[in-house]
């Protein structure tokens, strides 16, 4: 209905649902994609407890050879990322925008034992950013 209006769309996506992520970019319902990619495959489950790390890759690449413009960006916190992971996420998302945004402490939060309760330093997110692109890594920037 919005694009019917003329509404640009955009969805926020965590890459759970790859089937109802292809069916909205095969109906043209999106002008642009946002996925959080949490962490390294191999940490997903122990991380955030979903085990379908398979639909986290197809939705990656279901965006990618898309041509609806689109970002991947993870959420740095030092208590749960080192470089080596954030290079492992780069390298899946190749030289596609990806966004490196820091982890903001809330009350809030679910885990404060190990999410911790200090923000992610912009200082931290530059120095990954930076070796990244000393890497060839390409369309890296910070969300902050």
């Amino acid at each position: 209905m919005l694009k019917n209006m003329g509404f640009m769309t955009k969805i926020d996506t965590n890459g759970s649902n790859p089937e109802g992520l292809e069916e909205i970019i095969n109906n043209g319902l999106v002008d642009y994609i946002a996925m959080d990619i949490k962490t390294t495959m191999d940490k997903y489950e122990s991380l955030t407890g979903f085990k379908g790390i398979d639909k986290i890759i197809s939705s990656i690449e279901i965006i990618k050879n898309s041509s609806v413009n689109h970002e991947f960006r993870t959420t740095i916190n030092k208590n749960y990322h080192t470089i080596d992971d954030i290079e492992s996420i780069a390298s899946l998302v190749k030289h596609h925008l990806y966004i490196l945004q820091p982890y903001k402490y809330t009350p809030t939060v679910l885990d404060k034992n190990s999410a911790g309760e200090e923000d992610t330093d912009t200082e931290y997110l530059k120095t990954i950013r930076e070796i990244l692109l000393s890497k060839g890594y390409e369309n890296i920037f910070l969300r902050v």
